[in-house]
């Protein structure tokens, strides 16, 4: 008995430790919101628009020509990004936001649209290291890596849109974007995540002009 109850305590241990040393890898597991998202991602099709209420999140520019078969995409080569970018009128509360983030990045409304002078801000989530890809949770994970001159593709209206990285800044939650790190003259593309990914301490945000070749 004693022997039994021996490997009971040693194999508990061993489970422990496993879990604490792999937790990079599997801490994923114990997280109810990405079990929770890959449970519904079992039972849906893989079309991010779909996954909201169109009474919530409304789309601009349903009916345009296509530029290549891309429209309302972001694209990071650097990276290997490429997701739907969804543009929605109305408040942006959490939740809203939320949901919207589940079906690619977001166009924050307050900002201009692509191509138009001003700043165009593009919001994504991030996630640490070895999260699963359910939705999008994970897709500004690596915005920190971006060096500058990296490319920059967005796909709207018709258009293609190419910028090119310039700079990376740190901020405080609640904290504005330093005014000499963007151009008031041109349209600049800020992509803005959480910082460090998954976590909600700051804010990264990854600057980018026109691309001029």
């Amino acid at each position: 008995m004693k022997i039994i109850k021996f490997w009971k305590y040693f194999i508990l241990l061993f489970l422990i430790n496993f879990v604490l040393i792999n937790w990079v890898d599997y801490g994923w597991f114990f997280n109810y919101r990405a079990m929770a998202g890959l449970a519904s991602g079992l039972f849906q099709d893989e079309k991010p628009m779909q996954l909201m209420p169109e009474d919530e999140i409304v789309a601009v520019d349903e009916e345009v020509e296509i530029y290549q078969g891309k429209e309302k995409i972001l694209e990071i080569p650097r990276i290997g990004i490429s997701a739907p970018i969804v543009f929605f009128d109305g408040p942006t509360e959490n939740d809203i936001l939320g949901k919207a983030l589940d079906g690619g990045v977001v166009h924050f409304p307050e900002s201009v649209l692509p191509g138009k002078i001003g700043q165009t801000i593009i919001l994504g989530h991030s996630a640490p290291p070895g999260w699963p890809k359910i939705k999008y949770d994970w897709v500004f994970s690596e915005v920190n890596t971006l060096e500058e001159g990296d490319e920059i593709f967005v796909y709207f209206g018709s258009q293609e849109y190419i910028y090119s990285v310039k700079n990376k800044v740190f901020l405080e939650k609640g904290e504005e974007l330093p005014r000499e790190s963007y151009s008031s003259s041109q349209n600049t593309l800020i992509l803005i995540s959480c910082w460090p990914p998954g976590k909600d301490y700051k804010r990264i945000a990854v600057i980018a002009e026109p691309l001029t070749k």
